[in-house]
């Protein structure tokens, strides 16, 4: 009888390329020999097999976070896969974005939605197209998107979501107007705005919990030396300045307090974004489908989705 294979697709909304553009991306992370793949006995160690090759990847920092650590524990069943012969049961898992900026190995990560030339020439493997599928339908249906973000977010992280596991853009206003708009299926609004100054002040107060005993910092000097046009944090410190970088407690800190409060590496071009949160803690369904048109030349099996397409 063929053994099992049990494949781990771990996913985090990534931060790419220049900082002032803040790009950002749905990512997996795979190891340096390809993705996280294994082979498990029976059906009854597939779950805690899973479960070790998810904390096999998790940076020290994250694992050592009680809420970070709870956040990722929920596996993902995105399907079976049998183009090797033998069943290949695929899981994911929403990791944070600190995951990223913790990890140091960027060749681990890879886009879920890779360019349209890379697309051609480098085909994606069955395993991610069937995540590819998986997400779409999570994301036209329910309010997943947020499960990648911290507490406290400006639409256009919501939309990076969207648009990297699209891979085109999202037009802004379009998709603003959808997401202010959305519903739960309790015909309830799915985000509320925040004030920024709330914001500010809850990420201030986060990542000075972490890091004022430890550097012998005063808080309230912390505190004064934030940059006001930094609302929430990241790995960079930027809100702080470059000095702050030299103490790997204060870029743990900002990475972890990033992915739990409100997440931001550059200073805001033109006019601050406002701030929300969701409204309801776990992932809900939506009322009405988000009406997803991709136009972006991807292979067949990447722009149809399956049978994950909107029912717009």
């Amino acid at each position: 009888m063929a053994k099992l294979r049990v494949t781990l697709l771990p996913v985090a909304l990534r931060p790419e390329g220049d900082a002032a553009l803040s790009p950002m991306a749905v990512s997996v992370l795979c190891s340096e020999r390809g993705l996280l793949s294994e082979e498990v006995e029976d059906a009854e160690h597939v779950i805690p097999q899973v479960r070790r090759m998810l904390a096999g990847v998790l940076p020290r920092e994250i694992d050592q976070d009680p809420v970070l650590r709870r956040r990722v524990q929920r596996l993902e069943n995105v399907g079976v896969e049998y183009s090797a012969g033998a069943p290949n049961l695929l899981f994911s898992a929403v990791l944070p974005i600190a995951a990223s900026e913790l990890d140091g190995r960027a060749n681990r990560w890879t886009r879920l939605v890779q360019g349209r030339a890379d697309a051609r020439t480098h085909p994606p493997e069955a395993e991610v197209s069937a995540l590819l599928g998986y997400w779409r339908q999570q994301l036209v249906r329910t309010t997943a998107a947020f499960d990648f973000l911290p507490e406290f977010f400006p639409i256009s992280q919501v939309r990076a979501v969207y648009s990297s596991v699209w891979g085109e853009d999202q037009q802004d206003a379009n998709f603003q107007r959808w997401l202010l708009s959305a519903r739960d299926v309790d015909a309830e609004p799915v985000v509320a705005e925040q004030d920024s100054a709330d914001v500010q002040r809850s990420t201030q107060a986060a990542f000075i919990d972490r890091v004022a005993g430890v550097l012998g910092a005063e808080p309230s000097g912390i505190a004064n030396n934030w940059d006001p046009k930094y609302v929430g944090v990241s790995a960079g410190i930027a809100a702080l300045g470059g000095g702050m970088r030299a103490f790997p407690v204060a870029v743990a800190a900002g990475a972890i307090v990033g992915s739990l409060v409100g997440w931001q590496r550059a200073r805001s071009a033109g006019r601050p974004p406002s701030w929300f949160r969701r409204t309801q803690p776990q992932r809900v369904e939506l009322q009405t489908w988000y009406p997803v048109r991709p136009s972006l030349g991807l292979p067949e099996a990447l722009a149809s989705g399956g049978d994950n397409a909107s029912n717009s």
